[in-house]
């Protein structure tokens, strides 16, 4: 347990939230039902910050100039979730989302895009693929998208005519995690794949700046992410969840659930 105490709080670990294996199962009694009940209701709270992932632009043969230094987002989001039999689930995500993105698309000009919170959604489905006692065996999928105007561009620091410009955000994943149950806790880990296709244009032209931008199609650098985490579910109808993800990006997430 130490271990993964330690693995929680490091700051330097480095997709989407993938989520316990177990969250099925957890909790496993409603506030109102029983876990006799083969269905559930719950309402939840996801809380992610990627302070760092590695995307790229496609088509570049520069290796520096294909790279986005940097890439940070925050979201803030609301969670339906359907359960069937404490083993599977549907959910649903509405929320916000912003974004801090740095490129440089020639050896000399530093371009910076930033966005203020807007709207963004998910949808997913996760499934207890096999019991070991209390070891778990789960599987998760989640497609999220947003397209989001761009509030402020920064060109070498100098602040560029944002009218038009759009980012286009769209992203699903895979992920295959183990968990096991260990008094209050269950931390998990696993792997998945995560790919991003998103887009960023219509940036306007400025006459007060003679680099003009083109479209860039973007995609994830990295697809492949080791996650980890612990939940915390002996509260009736309540469960607890963080995660981190690190490889392919440097992110945490908090998640609780109120089943009813």
């Amino acid at each position: 347990m130490k271990l993964w105490i330690f693995l929680l709080l490091t700051p330097a670990l480095f997709a989407l939230y993938n989520g316990n294996p177990s969250l099925p199962n957890m909790p496993e009694e409603g506030i109102w039902s029983s876990n006799d009940a083969w269905w559930g209701i719950k309402l939840g709270y996801e809380w992610d910050r990627t302070f760092d992932k590695k995307v790229k632009v496609d088509g570049r043969e520069s290796s520096i100039r294909e790279r986005f230094d940097t890439y940070k987002s925050l979201k803030n989001q609301g969670t339906l979730t359907f359960n069937a039999s404490d083993r599977f689930e549907l959910y649903g995500k509405l929320g916000v989302m912003k974004l801090d993105l740095a490129q440089r698309p020639t050896d000399t000009v530093l371009m910076e895009y930033q966005t203020n919170s807007q709207f963004m959604w998910g949808i997913g489905g996760r499934v207890i693929l096999v019991y070991w006692d209390e070891m778990v065996m789960g599987f998760n999928a989640l497609y999220s998208g947003s397209f989001m105007r761009i509030d402020r561009i920064f060109q070498n620091g100098g602040s560029r005519r944002t009218s038009g410009a759009r980012f286009k955000y769209a992203e699903w994943q895979l992920g295959v995690s183990f968990s096991r149950e260990i008094g209050l806790f269950i931390p998990y880990v696993g792997l998945a794949y995560a790919s991003m296709h998103s887009n960023l244009y219509n940036v306007p032209n400025d006459p007060n700046f003679s680099f003009q931008v083109a479209d860039e199609d973007i995609k994830t650098g990295q697809p492949f992410l080791l996650l980890i985490g612990v939940g915390l579910t002996k509260i009736r109808g309540v469960s607890f969840n963080l995660e981190s993800r690190m490889i392919g990006e440097r992110a945490i997430t908090l998640n609780g659930n109120i089943r009813f």
